[in-house]
């Protein structure tokens, strides 16, 4: 099975129906020659007339928002009315079924720190544990959020995250597993801000069960993905 996530960074002032799709087009044409089986954007405009069972969006407003796309032979039932602000629960079932959930960690009112991005996810996280507990879980998308997996008594730190999702939930970040290395050694970065190569960061994850095998994963290049946004896409191919 192939998981894609991406932040396509539209234009936020996209209001028009007939805009969004055509932003949403360039989006899945930029992904097509990985033909996901599972695709998660952020910061895509609202592309649908109607959510199905096999595209769905969510956002505060047209021009930004969460989809998540699959091939024919899955589907996705949202677990959520009024969803967690950053974390965005889904059943999806298929030849592989399994609790999805999309991740868009947006800065709490008080304004973007590391910790304010970390503590939406783990509020999410919470949110959705009796989902979580149920069966396998894939945890995917933009996390704003980046560290070492330390033991710093913070309550909101990147480690205190990845530490949560391995041992409360069984969950580890694909793309270190494959690399076999700790988090906030990647030699792969996923963001890059003001698209400025010097200033980059790895921050896009796909968490998975520990028991499944990670086949491969590959992180889009600066190069080639600058143009288009400010993050790479990541591509991981799982088999549980």
């Amino acid at each position: 099975m192939r998981i894609v996530t991406w932040n396509a960074n539209a234009h936020a002032r996209i209001t028009l129906p007939t805009s969004a799709q055509a932003a949403f087009v360039r989006t899945r044409e930029a992904i097509s020659s990985f033909k996901p089986d599972i695709a998660v954007f952020q910061e895509i405009p609202n592309p649908f007339a109607s959510n199905t069972p096999t595209q769905f969006w969510h956002g505060p407003i047209t021009a930004r928002g969460v989809a998540v796309c699959t091939q024919p032979e899955f589907r996705l039932t949202p677990l959520f009315v009024t969803p967690p602000q950053s974390v965005f629960p889904f059943c999806v079932e298929g030849p592989v079924s399994f609790i999805l959930l999309a991740v868009w960690s947006l800065p709490p009112e008080r304004g973007p720190s590391l910790q304010g991005y970390v503590r939406e996810v783990m509020i999410g996280v919470e949110l959705c544990r009796k989902d979580l507990c149920a069966g396998p879980a894939v945890i995917v998308g933009d996390f704003n959020s980046s560290g070492p997996e330390d033991a710093s008594a913070k309550p909101f730190t990147h480690g205190a995250l990845v530490r949560m999702l391995r041992d409360e939930f069984n969950l580890v970040s694909a793309y270190h597993q494959a690399r076999n290395i700790t988090h906030n050694e990647e030699p792969e970065q996923t963001f890059y801000l003001y698209r400025q190569q010097e200033r980059s960061f790895h921050i896009d994850y796909c968490f998975v069960p520990a028991t499944w095998t990670v086949k491969a994963v590959k992180v889009g290049s600066f190069e080639a993905w600058s143009t288009r946004s400010d993050h790479c896409a990541l591509v991981v191919d799982v088999a549980p």
